[in-house]
C-alpha cells in the first residue's frame, strides 16, 4: 500500500472508531493498495490536515468514554468471523493497527527522504 492508501485507511478506521458507540457496529475496514490515488501537492495536503483533524476527534473521542460506554458491547467483523467485543478492546485494538500502519509510514517516509 502506498502512503496514500495508508492515509486513506487510517481515515476510514478512525471515522468508524469515533462512531462505533452509537452504531454498535465496527465492520472488516481493510486497507487496499490504489484505494488512493494523489496526483497534485494539494491532495497530499488534505489528507495530511484529515489525519490531524481525526487525530483530534479520536483523542476527544476517547476521554469522553466512561466505564459504561467501555463495557458495552460492539457487533465486530473481522477476517474470523463475527463477534461481540467491549468498546474499551476495541479501542485498544485499533490504536494498535493505527500504530502498526505508522510504523508502514515511517518506513516509506525514511525512502522519500
Amino acid at each position: 500500500m502506498s502512503f496514500a492508501d495508508i492515509a486513506k485507511h487510517l481515515i476510514d478506521c478512525d471515522k468508524e472508531l469515533i462512531r462505533v458507540h452509537i452504531t454498535k457496529y465496527k465492520s472488516k475496514q481493510l486497507g487496499k493498495s490504489k484505494s488512493k490515488l494523489i496526483k497534485l501537492r494539494d491532495e497530499f495536503d488534505k489528507l495530511i490536515t484529515a489525519l490531524d483533524i481525526l487525530k483530534t476527534k479520536r483523542r476527544n473521542f476517547i476521554l469522553s468514554l466512561n466505564n459504561e460506554l467501555i463495557t458495552g458491547q460492539i457487533q465486530v467483523d473481522s477476517i474470523a468471523g463475527k463477534k461481540k467485543e467491549y468498546l474499551g478492546l476495541l479501542v485498544h485494538r485499533m490504536l494498535d493497527h493505527e500504530a502498526h500502519h505508522r510504523g508502514q509510514i515511517s518506513v516509506l517516509l525514511k525512502f522519500v527522504l
